[in-house]
């Protein structure tokens, strides 16, 4: 047989020449979780991908999704990564600021939290519209990987002097702001795979987006989290 990532003839359940295992059929949770296991490298690996999913984010979706597994940077471990990074940068924020409303949207725990519940919820609704082509995990990991390039901007929306001199008044535009930006590079990555009608599938992903973060609020209210 030949190797789904870099064609060489082998014969095993490992690729002799890049190490791939054998993938069959469509991507499982099972298989992006046990792929998360692997190694990291983040000179190859993380910086290929990062740069690809910016400039040729198709080549990178169509190739993982279709078996090219080893040339790519684990969907989980790019998300975490940006997600981390996001986390570290919204902490010094917080710890910069007076306003509670800021400290707030950029607390640890608000960012982490928001991205467990919207994953899920958001890939159910791009399952919806991609289900003909993609299963739910092929949905969950393209998902990953444009969330992962969210994290990025909004490091750089965090960095923005506007965030330091913003006042309770400007939260409700924030969010919607943050709310409009994912739901656009979410429709984007799937718009580049099936091509379909572009503002339909944003409203679809907007909505989705919506009732996640309306979750989000009733579970940190519920927790006792910000009351």
């Amino acid at each position: 047989m030949n190797c789904k990532n870099c064609n060489n003839a082998f014969d095993g359940n490992f690729c002799n020449q890049c190490g791939q295992k054998v993938t069959y059929g469509k991507i499982t949770f099972k298989e992006v979780f046990v792929s998360f296991t692997d190694s990291f490298n983040l000179e190859r690996g993380f910086f290929l991908t990062l740069k690809l999913l910016i400039i040729n984010p198709k080549k990178v979706l169509a190739e993982y999704l279709s078996g090219k597994r080893k040339t790519y940077f684990n969907p989980i471990k790019f998300f975490l990564i940006t997600l981390s990074i996001n986390v570290f940068i919204a902490s010094v924020i917080t710890n910069s600021n007076d306003s509670k409303a800021i400290d707030l949207m950029n607390n640890p725990v608000w960012v982490i939290g928001q991205m467990v519940v919207l994953i899920p919820i958001i890939s159910f609704f791009t399952y919806l519209l991609d289900r003909k082509k993609y299963n739910y995990a092929e949905s969950f990991v393209i998902n990953l990987y444009a969330l992962g390039i969210i994290n990025l901007f909004q490091i750089t929306l965090s960095l923005n002097l506007f965030s330091y001199f913003m006042t309770e008044d400007y939260i409700i535009s924030i969010t919607f702001l943050m709310m409009i930006i994912p739901a656009t590079v979410i429709t984007f990555y799937h718009y580049k795979l099936n091509r379909f009608n572009f503002i339909y599938n944003f409203f679809v992903a907007l909505i989705g987006y919506f009732i996640s973060y309306l979750f989000f609020l009733f579970l940190i209210r519920e927790l006792g989290f910000y009351n």
